[in-house]
């Protein structure tokens, strides 16, 4: 950018010594400041230091370890250019593997670095997305996006990175300004295939990977929202992609076109999940909002497209074994068809979750309507080994966040609810609250340990979250792991 000093990275694998041209750099010896505290229920882990810490995302490894992403400020995950007080605009999207103790065995950092003089924003950040583990190969694999400098020539760049147990880079694969020119783009949800390489699904305003921009351009820019999907072998390398979406109104006016939850069913066929004002297909506006799900061979072939007039969103979905398919909505208070969805809990909010079981033939077998009195949205749902359900949200009512996690069987009935609810730091945080959120949770296929992942400004079950010098309490990242059924 223009007036801009300091060195420039041109890949997030370059800030992180993973450059394809360069020798595997050896794992960072970092150790956060963590505790870890034992319960009845299982053991409760905070990731985090002085500063900021969120967790966004945890996966199983093969030997029971675990793996978590995020973002901090805190000195554990940064470089020696970022200095504590630069904390408020210095900062690392980060990779940590945890062992079965919850002892740091290894941090990846991606991105961070200090304010350039007279500048409001970062030299080079990154923000991680999704995680997933490929049992195959025993790789982790997450995905980022990574931003130049705000302003002029502005690009932000998604990648895809996997990493051996011991930190060691697998692979790398960017989308760059070559291959995908946009100042907008992020990774939605990101899985394993059975040949082991993953699938991934987003959203952007561009081009991408050679496909042309569905909305409109405008001097140059691009208007609306895409959806893209991308399958990478187990090399990395890009097998297929594909673009989809609904051209826009007019030069000045968008339809946006989102996925919001991804799943595969036991033949590896691939589910997407969304919102459109269209075909997202055969790229016809419709003028009417509507959910679709999208059906895509592992070959990227596209199966089937069904759409449906309905307010209630798809936030998550999952396959079990025997091809029953669970999708985790996000239910309005007003919805219509209220009467379709058994109410669990009392006292619900204006917006609340929606969990129901379809059958391999597409057969609707149930609806379960949960949640608070606040706020509810949901972020994740998965299949344990036992054929139980866990769902991961947050209740939120005008910052006064709480997490949710709970798990159910396969015929719908409720085993526990938890909700995640610490104790303000000092009487400190948002209007004297904590702010608790479960972004992710993540099931161990062979005891079916349960991992419960978000970021939390309170104290969470004895752990007491770091003040900074200066009085501030930050967000520390968790973990909570609850043994199996």
């Amino acid at each position: 950018a223009p007036g801009w000093s300091g060195p420039r990275y041109d890949t997030p694998g370059e800030r992180a010594g993973l450059r394809a041209d360069r020798p595997p750099a050896p794992p960072r010896a970092l150790t956060p400041d963590t505790a870890m505290t034992s319960h009845s229920w299982g053991r409760a882990l905070r990731v985090g230091g002085a500063g900021n810490d969120r967790v966004h995302g945890v996966a199983f490894g093969e030997v029971g370890d675990v793996y978590v992403i995020g973002d901090s400020t805190s000195r554990w995950a940064l470089d020696d250019g970022c200095r504590y007080a630069d904390r408020r605009t210095c900062g690392n999207a980060f990779l940590a593997r945890l062992d079965a103790q919850g002892r740091v065995a290894w941090v990846k950092s991606f991105g961070g670095g200090e304010d350039a003089p007279g500048q409001n924003a970062p030299r080079h950040w990154a923000v991680m997305s999704t995680i997933t583990y490929q049992p195959q190969s025993d790789l982790v694999v997450v995905q980022g996006v990574w931003a130049q400098p705000f302003g002029p020539g502005s690009q932000r760049t998604l990648f895809v990175a996997a990493f051996a147990p011991d930190g060691r880079r697998a692979w790398l694969t960017e989308f760059d300004e070559a291959r995908t020119r946009t100042d907008a783009i992020g990774g939605k949800r990101m899985l394993a295939t059975p040949d082991g390489g993953v699938v991934l699904a987003g959203t952007t305003r561009s081009d991408f990977d050679g496909h042309r921009h569905i909305g409109g351009h405008v001097n140059g820019a691009t208007n609306g929202d895409d959806v893209f999907v991308c399958k990478l072998g187990a090399d990395g390398k890009v097998a297929w992609s594909a673009l989809y979406g609904v051209p826009d109104p007019g030069p000045y006016d968008a339809h946006n076109d989102y996925v919001q939850a991804m799943a595969l069913d036991p033949a590896g066929n691939i589910h997407l999940f969304g919102g459109t004002h269209g075909d997202v297909v055969k790229h016809r506006r419709l003028w009417k909002w509507k959910q679709f799900h999208l059906r895509l061979s592992p070959a990227g072939k596209v199966l089937g497209a069904a759409y449906e007039a309905t307010p209630s969103t798809v936030v998550a979905a999952a396959f079990a074994p025997d091809g029953s398919l669970y999708r985790l909505r996000l239910l309005p208070e007003d919805l219509a068809d209220g009467d379709r969805w058994r109410r669990v809990d009392a006292g619900l909010g204006a917006d609340d979750l929606g969990l129901e079981k379809l059958d391999a033939r597409g057969k609707r077998l149930w609806g379960l309507r949960v949640g608070t009195d606040k706020r509810d949205s949901g972020t994740r749902v998965v299949v344990a080994p036992d054929g139980d359900i866990i769902v991961g949200g947050v209740a939120d009512l005008y910052g006064d966040e709480d997490g949710l996690a709970y798990r159910f069987s396969p015929n719908g009935e409720r085993r526990w609810a938890w909700r995640v609810a610490a104790e303000p730091r000092q009487g400190r945080g948002f209007f004297g609250r904590a702010q608790d959120e479960v972004r992710d949770v993540a099931v161990e296929p062979t005891h079916g340990v349960v991992a419960i992942a978000g970021s939390t400004s309170g104290d969470l079950y004895g752990n007491a979250n770091v003040t900074q010098p200066d009085g501030v309490v930050p967000d520390d990242g968790f973990v909570l792991l609850l043994p199996g059924r």
